[in-house]
């Protein structure tokens, strides 16, 4: 029998880069209100720690690994077991969040954008926007944002 990984939602785990959403009240005043960010998805503090690690665009598993002193095959594993996905799909699938959101909710250039989630420039994240989701950068903006979507969110 073949158990289902404990964390199979992605969008469960996943630490959105926004602080505060604006909001407004009937008379048309702009508020701001704390976005929840659970920086602790899972109780697991070496996966936790890398999910916060992803948020900021830390996507080097190698230098994670080093840093918390363990080793890089067990921690695959580790990852493959949780979530069902090896570890770079689920890197990958957990950038793509981050990159759509930040497509969508911000006025950042598609340069900006690829640095934020660990791209070395503009090729990079267009080549990984096109292999993860099938659309360049620009193509996944125009598709994800809706209006009144740009400048939505402090972060």
């Amino acid at each position: 029998m073949t158990q289902k990984p404990q964390f199979a939602d992605m969008k469960a785990l996943y630490i959105p880069p926004f602080t505060q959403r604006y909001y407004y009240d009937r008379d048309g005043n702009r508020f701001t209100e704390p976005v929840e960010r659970n920086l602790q998805p899972t109780g697991i503090q070496v996966f936790d720690r890398w999910l916060q690690a992803l948020s900021k665009g830390q996507t080097d598993s190698l230098r994670f690994c080093h840093a918390e002193g363990i080793d890089v095959q067990p921690f695959y594993g580790f990852i493959q077991v949780l979530t069902g996905m090896s570890q770079s799909d689920f890197r990958d699938r957990y950038l793509l969040l981050l990159a759509d959101d930040l497509l969508r909710f911000t006025d950042q250039t598609l340069a900006e954008v690829g640095r934020r989630i660990g791209m070395t420039g503009k090729t990079s994240f267009n080549k990984f926007m096109k292999r993860v989701s099938g659309a360049t950068p620009m193509q996944r903006r125009n598709a994800l944002r809706q209006p009144g979507d740009l400048n939505r969110y402090v972060w």
